[in-house]
Parts: C-alpha cells; sequence; structure tokens
C-alpha cells in the first residue's frame, strides 16, 4: 500500500514575523466568551488548556498546524497553517507572480521577488488550510455520530472500528468520540462551524464482542496497582488464538471495578493457582491501547475453596 502523501515538505515557522504579518491561513477557530469577566488563575489555565487541546482535536493526521490565540474582546484559539518564506513548497502554486526584469539592480530584483514569493506561500498556506478543514470537518461528524450512537445502544469495539474506517481522519474521530462526555464546544470554519462535546453519557472504551475462554491461566501483579497480567497456557487453543489476534495483549485492567477481578487480584497473589476466566478486548478509544476485560471467573468456586484453606492453615500456625 503506497504511503499516505503528507501537506508539508518539513515544519513551518510560526515565528514573530509570521504573527505580525498575519502570514498564516487559519483553518478552524475557537472562541471564549469571557469580556469583563473575572477568572481564579487556575480556572484560567483550566480554560486555555481545554481550548488548546479542543482546537488541537480537529487538526489532520498529516498536517502541520499551529495554535495562536487573539485577544481582541473574546479569546479566539486558531489553528493555523504558517506560510512559508522561500515561497510556496509546490509546483503550480506561483503562476501569476510576474518575474522581476533582468535590467533591474540587485536590490531592486530582491524587493520584487520578495512579493511573488510571499504571495505564493501564503496562497498555499490558505490552499492546505482548506484542505485541512475539509477533512477535519465531516472527521468530526463521524466522531459525534459514533458518540450518538453509542448513547442509543451498547457499541462493539467491531462496529465501531467499520465506522471509524469511513472517516476521513480515524485520530480526529476518535478523539471527538471522547471528547463527546465532556462540555460543549462550538468549532468555526471559514464555511460553517462544528459543535463537538455535549457531555454524554458514554464510555471511554470499547468491548469487543468475541470472547475468548481461557483455561489454566497465571496471573501476575505489574507495577501499576490495577493492572494484572495473564498468562494462559501453551496448550489452550482459545490462548493460541487470542495470541494470534491480538498479539502482546494480555493485561487486564480495572476499568468498572468488576467482581471478576477480585478474583483475578486473589489470584495473582497466590502461589501456583491457576485460574479459568472469560475475557474480551478493551479498548480505549481515544489512545487505541488495547487490554484484557474480565467478564466472568469460572472456577470460582475452586478459588473460594482454595483461599479458605489458606486461611485455615494460616490460623493454625498462628495459635
Amino acid at each position: 500500500m503506497a504511503k499516505k502523501k503528507r501537506f508539508f515538505a518539513k515544519k513551518r515557522q510560526l515565528d514573530l514575523e509570521c504573527l505580525a504579518k498575519k502570514n498564516y491561513a487559519v483553518v478552524s477557530t475557537v472562541v471564549e466568551e469571557v469580556n469583563g469577566s473575572e477568572f481564579r488563575y487556575e480556572s484560567a489555565i483550566q480554560m486555555f488548556q481545554q481550548a488548546n487541546a479542543d482546537v488541537k482535536k480537529i487538526k489532520p493526521e498529516l498536517s502541520h498546524c499551529d495554535v495562536i490565540v487573539e485577544f481582541s474582546g473574546p479569546i479566539s484559539f486558531k489553528l493555523v497553517v504558517p506560510a512559508i518564506s522561500q515561497g510556496a513548497l509546490f509546483s503550480g502554486l506561483t503562476e501569476g507572480c510576474d518575474n522581476p526584469k533582468t535590467t533591474q539592480t540587485n536590490s531592486q530584483s530582491s524587493t520584487s521577488i520578495k512579493a511573488p514569493l510571499e504571495a505564493s506561500s501564503l496562497q498555499e498556506a490558505e490552499q492546505l488550510a482548506t484542505r485541512s478543514a475539509a477533512i477535519s470537518m465531516p472527521a468530526i461528524d463521524h466522531g459525534n455520530a459514533l458518540a450518538l450512537r453509542a448513547t442509543k445502544h451498547p457499541l462493539s469495539l467491531e462496529e465501531a472500528m467499520c465506522l471509524l474506517a469511513k472517516s476521513p481522519d480515524e485520530n480526529i474521530s476518535r478523539k471527538i468520540y471522547v471528547r463527546a462526555r465532556g462540555p460543549e464546544r462550538t468549532i468555526r470554519y471559514a464555511t460553517g462551524s462544528k459543535t463537538i462535546g455535549g457531555g454524554h453519557q458514554i464510555s471511554a472504551f470499547l468491548h469487543s464482542k468475541d470472547t475468548y475462554v481461557l483455561k489454566g491461566c497465571r496471573v501476575l501483579p505489574t507495577a501499576h496497582p490495577e493492572v494484572l497480567q495473564i498468562h494462559g497456557s501453551p496448550d489452550d487453543p482459545e490462548w493460541q488464538r487470542l495470541r494470534e489476534n491480538f498479539p502482546g495483549t494480555n493485561s487486564v485492567f480495572d476499568e468498572q471495578n468488576q467482581p471478576a477481578m477480585e478474583f483475578l487480584h486473589y489470584a495473582s497473589g497466590a502461589r501456583g493457582m491457576s485460574i479459568d476466566v472469560e475475557v474480551c478486548i478493551s479498548e480505549k478509544v481515544d489512545s487505541r491501547k488495547r487490554r484484557l476485560f474480565p467478564i466472568r471467573v469460572l472456577n470460582q468456586k475452586d478459588i473460594i475453596s482454595q483461599a479458605r484453606e489458606r486461611l485455615d492453615f494460616l490460623e493454625e500456625i498462628s495459635s
């Protein structure tokens, strides 16, 4: 498969000169209505961080943009494409710019060249900003649609993957899906606006419909108290299927205070104890981090019996 062509051949410089000359093109804008308002310092910083995070969420994966802040009444956070000083990187963007006459002096020639170079550079930035907006706007729609769907019925990982594959930028849609849990925010574009957030009661994790019944597993603790590792039996076909479908996925995270985690935690601290457990794949939508989610422990009675025997033994030797 051919690699996706990046929008930019190299990083664009957003410096003071670029800002002073407004030598950039705006992709989208987030506005905070703060006229005459007073904030605690911590609240103001939090507002800036949230606005900065929101405007960055809709940046296409293959583009380079920067965020600027405009203080003119309401505070505007703008995702912009800086123009480059040496002119357009792509051919065909300098058409219409006259070449300087060869009879001019060096200083006159330099002045004549500068204007068309700046014009072509800004024209290119504007075209790239338009392309970025054309990607991020429908990607926001995909993320919002996915979140709305999740509010109506449980959304499986398999179903979400099919829907996300149709997005023009999957990363944006994933971030917008998770952002739907937060407060509402309007993103403004040259051709319209999009709304993100909304305080939807949806999970940041998606679970697979496909499950794996693992037999004779060992459970090991990790440095993180809420994360355990499962090591299945090499003779277990379900363990082999899990490793083929999701290689390297063997950690378990307690994301919903599952009762099954209590048994797994006990097994992780008991010597020689094996456990039979049914799991599915859990994916954190925005980061794509995948772990195992314990649905139920099949040999609960055996574990409880071993725990009682262990407690009886400890009681005997301590008396």
